[in-house]
């Protein structure tokens, strides 16, 4: 269901401008769309006065449709960030292994051929340094210039098997940097569209509760459904908690 009403409402909720998209505040997201389809059913049966008051009705009959939306895009964004950070968390175990990796492969490789002026040359292009794109490349071109003459390494006792692994993990780490950046982009818009979605219920749910508090302002019982249920139970639980502490203060 929220698929649906999300696949009917993302042409609207894409076409928010930039300057106008609100990030949901303290309240989490799924109270929000809760809170707004209890003012959905509350306001029912407050149509007439509503709408004589000049509230324009599709506000609150597209409710529904936008809170599904909203739904799906909040379960869009957790999983896009869900696996972002999956991937972030590999990238930050194995990527200090790969480098470590290539620049105890390069300093091997400089010290094996070290008087081979050919390979000498080859090698100085290569620093410890650089970026894990740099890395990556490093990791491969060096198997592939010491598999030309492996007697220098050999000599010096070094694990040849080191080869195979650097260009294994050159594969590897191309590939998870690749899903690391694009799950980052990803993220980053999917992040925007969850935005964009709030926003559109927000401006919903804003209007209906504008007019029901002004309307219902002398009519507490009323006026409360119009008014956010969780940001008063806070700062009831704030008020409560300062009396509390005023309470267990010392007299002097």
């Amino acid at each position: 269901m929220s698929k649906t009403l999300y696949e009917q409402e993302i042409a609207a909720i894409r076409s928010i401008p930039d300057d106008a998209i609100q990030k949901p505040g303290s309240i989490p997201i799924l109270v929000y769309i809760q809170e707004a389809e209890n003012l959905y059913n509350w306001s029912q049966g407050d149509k007439e006065i509503l709408t004589a008051k000049g509230l324009k009705w599709s506000f609150v009959d597209n409710i529904p449709a936008r809170a599904g939306a909203l739904r799906e895009a909040q379960s869009k964004w957790i999983a896009a960030r869900n696996t972002h950070e999956n991937s972030e968390k590999i990238w930050s175990i194995e990527a200090p292994q790969a480098k470590k990796l290539r620049n105890e492969l390069l300093c091997a490789m400089k010290f094996a051929y070290r008087k081979d002026s050919t390979f000498k040359g080859r090698l100085s292009a290569f620093k410890t340094g650089g970026s894990y794109a740099r890395i990556i490349q490093n990791l491969n071109d060096l198997a592939v210039i010491a598999g030309e003459n492996t007697g220098p390494l050999q000599e010096i006792k070094y694990d040849l098997s080191n080869l195979e692994l650097a260009a294994s993990t050159s594969a590897k780490m191309a590939a998870l940097l690749a899903a690391v950046t694009t799950e980052r982009a990803y993220c980053t818009t999917v992040s925007k569209i969850r935005d964009q979605a709030y926003t559109h219920l927000k401006e919903s749910v804003d209007e209906v509760c504008s007019f029901g508090r002004y309307i219902f302002r002398k009519d507490e019982a009323k006026y409360k459904r119009y008014t956010c249920e969780y940001s008063r139970q806070i700062r009831k639980r704030q008020a409560a908690k300062k009396e509390a502490e005023k309470e267990t203060e010392p007299a002097y």
